[in-house]
């Protein structure tokens, strides 16, 4: 199964950064999955908890609050943006396991503050079940749940 992470509408739930820069991400995020190749019918959109943990991580910028709606954000690794969709944001590849340079910046509803997460490292996993809430079909309609 192929999965994917998109900012726009997942919910910054957790946000911890230890003084030894170690830390982690939790979102409650709108995931793609497949079982052939996303964002190519038939696939699966829904929601599911995703834990990002970092090494060597830091914050720039200001965290308003949590629990917010993030309305934008990328991926940067290696100084390389991680799209699934050239000249897009916000949506990449699941799971991450990467040592480098890392970026997440986030923007976050209502206030529309951007900030970003520095790391040396990213590993990703998913936690708890997958909510279905919508599928895409081959003839190009969709399927609620």
């Amino acid at each position: 199964m192929d999965y994917a992470f998109e900012f726009h509408d997942s919910w910054l739930k957790e946000l911890v950064c230890g003084e030894d820069g170690h830390g982690y991400a939790v979102f409650h995020a709108s995931v793609y999955r497949s079982e052939r190749r996303l964002l190519d019918p038939p696939y699966e959109s829904g929601w599911q908890n995703v834990r990002f943990q970092f090494e060597g991580m830091r914050i720039e910028g200001r965290v308003v609050e949590l629990d917010q709606n993030a309305s934008d954000g990328d991926l940067w690794l290696d100084g390389e943006k991680d799209s699934l969709v050239p000249n897009a944001s916000g949506l990449f590849r699941l799971p991450l396991n990467f040592r480098g340079s890392v970026r997440m910046e986030l923007c976050l509803a209502p206030e529309f503050n951007i900030f970003s997460i520095h790391a040396t490292a990213v590993r990703s996993q998913f936690e708890g079940e997958f909510e279905l809430e919508t599928i895409w079909n081959v003839d190009g309609t969709m399927t609620g749940m």
